[in-house]
């Protein structure tokens, strides 16, 4: 998923805002995948704090086909790698 906690894309879904959860919430189970994907070549405290991020960031959608992508060794745009080096880089600090 999203190449682990490698960083190579995004997803996102409807913009919800508001002081309760993400922006763009993810579905449970896609977080759930991610963070245990991810958590078997980095740290899982990293990998929940990425997708915290990307949730904030990166539509659903724009996370999904970026999770696509990478999986088809294809490149993703500018913007979505950007958001998703980001998110890495800022939870490894």
């Amino acid at each position: 998923m999203l190449s682990a906690c490698g960083g190579d894309d995004s997803d996102s879904g409807a913009g919800g805002g508001g002081s309760k959860g993400p922006r763009y919430p993810y579905p449970a189970a896609t977080v759930r995948t991610f963070v245990d994907s991810c958590a078997k070549d980095g740290s899982r405290a990293v990998c929940q704090c990425t997708i915290d991020k990307l949730q904030e960031t990166l539509p659903f959608k724009d996370f999904d086909a970026a999770d696509r992508a990478i999986r088809q060794k294809q490149e993703l745009s500018p913007r979505t790698r950007e958001l998703i080096n980001q998110a890495t880089e800022g939870c490894r600090e």
